[in-house]
This record gives structure tokens, sequence and C-alpha cells, in this order.
């Protein structure tokens, strides 16, 4: 088989490691795979577009695969997809909530799959329409170091990598004219905030009646849903500013990863600050912690999360049903609820006093070494696009 990925942000971006490390492991496991390294985020894609047909009908891949879902439907003037008329089936792989990914609504091809990395996210695409099937897989760990070094020589007892966005503002929509609106925004937050996924299908579904709209209806209001996107994007950022503020000040020996915390929240006596890092030296990071907190769970691709089981680090994270799958309920993996920072702080506490974390993190790195690297991903993408 032979594939083809897109790749259209700079080499340190987390999409970019991605695109190598998929590359990486379709050779490993014996397939052919070209990387094809263009601006797709460009205001005129056209002649990416063209150039892109040519080397498909040159070349002769089986299917493209996009991280970013770019270029997921072009067609030529009569309609037909540019796709379909080579044969080749496209495979976007969604690494963050499909309600920020507006390629991903395109009309793509007979052969278009996508990938999630969370059954709720999956439950949205299919709700506002995303074409095509789809499957929820989780991003691959890339090895960092041949061996997890023993918890007694690690550096930091409680590692979070965050980036900071700045500290929680009004609920932007509140300006918005409308009482209506408001009212249904304010409800969906309330939702995303006590849910412990955050789910916005799940938020949207009991609200609609509320919204007087289905989602397509909103869709044909607001087709890249930048008003639904205002309270999910709010929680984000609210809850994680809340949990590192909370984290700071519980007294717990931590290290904060990511620019602009320590002016924020200031100096204290059991933090460590540390300059924001590219995701390609995140498990060196990881592999000098004994516990790594993993956020935005429930919206995101748990790269993160993945990264820092397989460097042999005890992983505490919001909820995601796949990565508890992944690493173990428990056993690889400890979940706290992301609107209530006590609850983590507990969590890291018994931790702490228990010493279970070497054993949580030798159990997640056994899962993750078994069935999550990015040549098992490799493999998940060939099946999944019927060419195992």
């Amino acid at each position: 088989m032979k594939l083809l990925i897109l790749k259209g942000l700079p080499e340190e971006h987390v999409y970019s490691q991605f695109a190598n490390a998929l590359q990486g492991g379709l050779r490993e496991i014996g397939h052919t795979c070209d990387v094809l390294e263009r601006p797709f985020l460009s205001a005129n894609l056209l002649p990416l577009v063209q150039e892109l047909e040519a080397i498909l009908a040159k070349e002769r891949h089986n299917g493209v695969v996009s991280f970013g879902c770019w270029v997921s439907g072009p067609r030529y003037g009569d309609g037909e997809s540019i796709y379909d008329s080579l044969g080749v089936k496209f495979l976007g792989w969604a690494v963050d909530h499909p309600i920020y990914l507006d390629d991903l609504l395109a009309e793509g091809p007979t052969g278009r799959f996508t990938v999630y990395p969370n059954p709720n996210l999956q439950r949205f695409g299919r709700a506002i329409g995303v074409p095509g099937p789809g499957a929820v897989i989780l991003p691959g760990a890339i090895p960092a170091t041949p061996l997890a070094r023993d918890h007694r020589d690690r550096r930091w007892p409680i590692v979070i990598a965050a980036v900071y966005r700045g500290p929680p503002t009004e609920r932007p929509w509140a300006s918005l004219p409308g009482n209506q609106i408001r009212l249904v925004l304010d409800h969906i937050t309330d939702c995303l905030l006590e849910d412990p996924e955050a789910s916005l299908i799940d938020a949207w579904e009991g609200t609609a009646a509320r919204a007087g709209l289905s989602l397509p209806e909103l869709k044909a209001l607001d087709p890249s849903f930048e008003t639904l996107r205002l309270p999910l994007t709010f929680v984000r950022n609210s809850a994680r500013y809340d949990l590192v503020r909370t984290l700071v000040q519980s007294g717990l020996p931590i290290a904060v990863c990511g620019s602009g915390w320590r002016e924020e929240l200031g100096d204290a006596p059991n933090v460590t600050y540390l300059d924001s890092i590219p995701f390609a030296e995140i498990g060196r990071l990881y592999g000098q912690a004994r516990i790594c907190i993993n956020l935005n769970a429930g919206n995101g691709a748990c790269e993160r999360a993945v990264q820092a089981a397989l460097s042999g680090a005890a992983v505490v994270s919001d909820r995601n049903s796949a990565l508890s799958e992944l690493l173990g309920e428990d056993q690889g993996v400890r979940t706290f609820h992301h609107g209530f920072p006590q609850g983590l702080i507990k969590i890291l506490g018994d931790l702490l006093e228990s010493g279970d974390a070497e054993a949580m993190g030798a159990f997640a790195r056994g899962r993750v070494s078994t069935s999550g690297l990015w040549r098992h991903r490799a493999e998940q993408a060939v099946d999944l696009l019927g060419m195992g």
C-alpha cells in the first residue's frame, strides 16, 4: 500500500510530529508512505490542490492522510471529487474537537474516513453531518528513550504542561444581543462544567429544546459554529486556569511547564516554573516526572497523556473513555473531574503518600508499548481504509 500524508505546519507543531511518526509507523509495517509539506492553511488553495492532483496521478497513492483534515473535499469544476476520480481514499485525522475543524465539514469523496480521539467527538461529528464512516483512535506515542528510569531517580514529583491563555474573563457572550441566545449559551456552559467529559454533544442535546434548533439547522445559520465554539472555549480556558492555580496554591511539589504562568500566579516554595517546550521534547520532560497531569482529555487528543505513559510516569487526567480503555482505569490512569480541582489535589496527595505512582506508570507503559505506539496506529489506519 502507498499513502501520502499532508503536512501543513512547521516541523515543531504537534500535527507535523504526528505526520512524521505515522510515516515511520507505516514504513515499519511494510508500507510505502510519502509526506507532502505545503502550507495547506493558505488562503489560496487552488495551486496546492492542482499540485496534489498531479502528484496523486503520477505516484498512484492509494490514500491520503491529513491530521488537520485539510483539503478533504477538492473537486473539479463539474463537481466530481478529485480523490474519487483518481481512486484515492481520504483519511481525516481529527486531533481536536470537530467544531474547530472547518475542513471536516467539507463534502468529501466516496472513500472518506474520519478518526476522532473520543467517542463523544465522533457523536458530534455524526450529528453535524461529517460525511463518511469514522473510528475512535487516540494518537500514538513516540519513543523518547529506550528505558524508563526508576522513579527515585526522577527530578519532578508532579509535572503539568499547560498553555497559558490568560485569566478567565466574563462569559464572552454576555454582551450578545438577544436574551434567548445568552440563556442557551449559559446553559451549555453549565452542562459542560458539570459533565466529567465536558461533552459538547451532550450539552447541546440537553439544551436543544431551549434553542429551538437542531444542529443541522444551526449549521445552516452559522456554518463554522462560531457561536457554539464560545462556551467550549470558555470552559477549556477557565478549567485549565482554575486547575493550575489550585495546584500552585496546594503546597504539593509541582513543576508547571508553560510560559506565562509564573508572571500570572507568582512564585511559591512548592512550585518550579519551566518554559514552554515543543511537543518533540515532551517525552524527555515526562521521563523526569513521577506523576503527569493531563488536561482537556474530553475534547482533545490526549497526546501528552499517551506520551507520559510511555515514559513510565503515572498519568492523572480528566475523563476520556478512550484513554481509560488504553491505559486501564485506576491501574494505568486515575481520573478527576475537570470542574472540581480539589478532587485532583486529593488524587495527587494519595499517590505521593502511597508510593503507587511507579506501579501505575509501569502498567500504563506496558499498555502503550503493546497497543499505543504509532506502529499500532499505522495498522489501524490501514485497516480503516480497507487496505490491510
